[in-house]
């Protein structure tokens, strides 16, 4: 018999409870408050009234995951009282710790039965069971990800973790937000046993009903002798683990700068609460857990989560009947401005660990022009060609032959469906060879054209080498890598790309060659093809201009490298048809990419943004600031890296292109130099030539690698940019220059409907140019800034620095209304 409440059902089998929990209001099962009420009813019920009852099992009703977490609403429902907002999510942890410890207290056997995502709050209820049974689908995850939010775990985990597997394992657990698969979780002692999810439930009651604990079941960790003695030596003795506390926070502030408080207070309470008794410790972990609550790092970590969680659907989920390719209507994203409206909030605490906020590194994303000399393009139509280029091309001929030939036999109504079965790509330079990549480590086919057989060559060497690393790390198995390498096929004819549905052209910025590659395909190609360009600056428009369907042509703007940056910059075009801009916007979700979605213009959003905060630094460096003030000041601002190394990064080159080009479209604005130009004439380019604003030297590496570090600032630097005397300017001074002219280009795109709603600028800055995670984001930064505090700072650097700082509308308005973004 079965009886149901709201989120839980409950059944007896073989004296044994079966509590599944399935939350049938929302997708995914979440502890929030009304779930906890119930759980905490259905354990009372237990202890007071065991009915003859020998066990209990714990169980997920859903298909995919077994609980996700707490629900964030909950905490910041608590954080955002008015009445001691500290007190009350202390109160709040408090109150789950002790309906856990109802359950660790119950006089029966408890096993949890684990198939699926279980993380956070969930994986803290596991914990205070007797046992753990785990499935071994690779969709099973255990692990903490509070401390991407900037919390920590706040119902047990840091204190029951420790007890179970030891204060080193939990460390890197709880401090890395890192995931275990199950067998993973099973050799860390996390789990009691491993099975296929067919069996998961059966052996859970099995475990539950024994008297005697089963021979394939572990309740704790089996440790060898030398891990006992030690565990003794160090993990039980008081000097040993102040080492232990000593070099694990040394690491943790190293990694994260100190920016993110949260995993070195979760630190705090692993180590304070192992030598205490549990109870003590479970008061600790409440207190501190609210301590990080209130902090402004988490208000911003938890804002880009409802942010990203916000884009995550496609605005165009739906899509329209054709326009003509006449139609003059703009076309402006169905999302809802924050400013306007109440946020979305979604209700779980899970998060994308690729993508999390904070997570990630900042790369360049124009690299695709500075890679030309070293990887070759698509414009180049004879190369010399290495024998290892060679036999690259002649090792995959035959399996492309299948692939290709498979291409002509595609639907035309295949992309409509969104199923991706093939992608065209044109180009195979950097951008081609990083996009080629990730498709493949996603299971999408790929047909790659480009006139030059070594660049193909150079295609296949590029996703060999990003794959063996992933066998090598264990992320990815040798039969996958096969399978992988399979899925590219390289052509040096561009007629084979007539039956892909979908085109990503990845070719230098080039208007007219961009524009040339278009009107070939087109030619060929059906009237629901796409043609998507992975192009950095040059507006959409001005592409599809040569185009005899201009409204099946959109931006899709991968960052470099593509198989590592997490974002893609969706741009559409007054004439851009709904189910064109969807479609890319899918494909760019199945490659793994958090989505902005933006209109056309010079620039679009992130480069635009981008090119007036690095042009600002090359003003900085003229003034005569130092180099290594400058980017000393924005990497302790949040920064990955500083603006100028960040130009080497990119190539000067390259960057000059870029800035010219924002020059011509924002003039007067944007400050030009002509000393960047005078760099180029020299070939101090960055580091590709090894000579930039820096210098670089080779190094001996790992296993005998070599790679080029930096090697001090260039001494030509200063004769070159006319610099006479160093200009005095400290940290602060330099960093409110280029954080207030980056958020105020940003308000301006917004102010100009480049950006939808204030969510996509912070997506976009945080994800793709490296902007603080731990500040939210430009808006939401801007906010606690303070509208009028920032139009104050503007106007006064408008006065000697000119047009550039002249304050976007929106935040005048702001600043006159007193309102905020969010």
């Amino acid at each position: 018999m079965t009886t149901a409440t709201h989120y839980f059902s409950w059944q007896v089998h073989d004296s044994v409870a079966i509590l599944e929990f399935k939350n049938t209001r929302e997708s995914v099962n979440i502890l929030h408050e009304e779930a906890l009420r119930e759980l905490d009813d259905h354990l009372t019920r237990l202890t007071t009234n065991t009915q003859g009852l020998v066990g209990l099992v714990i169980s997920s009703g859903m298909t995919d995951h077994f609980i996700v977490g707490a629900d964030i609403k909950d905490i910041e429902l608590l954080r955002n009282s008015q009445d001691d907002p500290e007190k009350k999510v202390a109160a709040g942890a408090t109150y789950m710790q002790d309906v856990f410890q109802k359950l660790a207290d119950l006089p029966m056997k408890t096993v949890c039965a684990i198939h699926g995502r279980c993380l956070g709050g969930g994986l803290e209820l596991a914990l205070a069971c007797d046992y753990r049974v785990v499935s071994s689908d690779p969709k099973t995850k255990l692990g903490f990800p509070e401390v991407q939010l900037g919390l920590m775990p706040g119902a047990g985990g840091t204190q029951r973790l420790p007890r179970l597997i030891g204060i080193v394992p939990a460390i890197n657990l709880i401090t890395t937000a890192r995931n275990v698969s199950g067998k993973k979780a099973f050799q860390l002692g996390l789990a009691s046993t491993v099975t296929s999810p067919y069996q998961l439930l059966s052996w859970a009651i099995k475990i539950a009903n024994n008297k005697t604990r089963p021979s394939f079941v572990k309740k704790r960790r089996s440790q060898t002798l030398f891990e006992k003695v030690l565990g003794i030596m160090v993990e039980r003795n008081p000097l040993s683990r102040k080492v232990i506390f000593y070099f694990a926070k040394k690491k943790i502030s190293e990694k994260t700068k100190n920016a993110y408080p949260a995993p070195l207070i979760a630190l705090k309470s692993i180590f304070e609460g192992y030598q205490l008794p549990l109870n003590l410790g479970l008061k600790k972990e409440a207190k501190y857990f609210a301590q990080l609550a209130l902090t402004r790092e988490s208000s911003a970590l938890i804002h880009l989560f409802h942010a990203t969680n916000h884009l995550k659907k496609s605005p165009y989920a739906q899509p329209t009947p054709a326009e003509s390719p006449n139609t003059k209507k703009q076309t402006t994203s169905q999302q809802p401005s924050p400013s306007s409206q109440n946020r979305h909030e979604p209700s779980s605490d899970s998060v994308d660990y690729d993508h999390a906020p904070g997570t990630h590194k900042i790369s360049d994303h124009l690299v695709d022009q500075s890679q030309i000399a070293n990887h070759g393009t698509a414009v180049v139509a004879k190369e010399d060609q290495t024998q290892d280029e060679m036999d690259s091309i002649n090792e995959v001929t035959e399996k492309n032959k299948e692939l290709l030939a498979s291409s002509f036999n595609t639907s035309e109504t295949d992309a409509m469906n969104h199923g991706f079965n093939k992608v065209g790509l044109v180009g195979g330079g950097f951008m081609g060879s990083g996009i080629a990549t990730l498709c493949a480590v996603k299971g999408i086919p790929t047909v790659i054209t480009d006139p030059s057989a070594a660049a193909l060559g150079r295609v296949y060497q590029y996703a060999q080498k990003f794959l063996r690393k992933r066998v090598q790390r264990r992320r990815m198995k040798s039969f996958e890598m096969g399978k992988a390498m399979m899925s590219i096929a390289a052509t040096q004819n561009s007629d084979e790309l007539r039956c892909c549905p979908f085109v990503i052209e990845a070719v230098f910025e080039n208007l007219k060659l961009k524009q040339d590659i278009l009107q070939n395909l087109e030619a060929q190609a059906s009237d629901n093809w796409v043609f998507a360009s992975n192009t950095s600056a040059i507006p959409i428009s001005n592409i599809a201009a040569a185009a005899k369907h201009p409204n099946r042509v959109v931006g899709m703007h991968f960052f470099s490298p593509a198989e590592k940056m997490p974002l893609c910059e969706i741009v559409k075009t007054s004439v851009s048809d709904h189910s064109a801009i969807h479609q890319a916007y899918q494909l760019a979700q199945k490659l793994g990419k958090q989505v902005i979605c933006v209109n056309d213009g010079n620039g679009f959003y992130t480069t635009r943004t981008l090119a007036f905060f690095l042009a600002e630094a090359i003003r900085l460096l003229e003034e005569g600031v130092k180099v290594e003030d400058i980017d000393q000041a924005m990497t302790q601002f949040g920064f990955p890296v500083g603006p100028l190394t960040l130009m080497d990064e990119v190539g000067l080159d390259v960057g000059y292109h870029v800035l010219s080009t924002m020059i011509k479209a924002f003039p007067g604005r944007i400050y030009s130099s002509s000393h960047v130009e005078q760099m180029i004439t020299k070939k101090f380019l960055g580091r590709k030539t090894k000579k930039g604003i820096y210098l670089y030297q080779k190094v001996r590496g790992k296993k005998g690698s070599t790679d080029l570090k930096k090697a001090g600032v260039n001494p030509d630097i200063q004769q070159i940019f006319q610099i006479k005397k160093e200009a005095s300017l400290s940290a602060y001074d330099i960093q409110k220059r280029l954080s207030l002219i980056f958020i105020n280009e940003s308000v301006r795109c917004l102010d100009e409907q480049i950006l939808a709603s204030a969510y996509d600028g912070d997506v976009g800055a945080v994800f793709g140019l490296g902007f603080p995670p731990f500040l939210g984001g430009p808006f939401f930064y801007a906010d606690q800034l303070g509208a009028q505090n920032i139009v104050d700072d503007l106007t006064k650097l408008q006065k000697t620095l000119g047009a550039g700082f002249q304050p976007a509308e929106q935040l005048i308005k702001n600043a006159k209304e007193s309102r905020s973004f969010y």
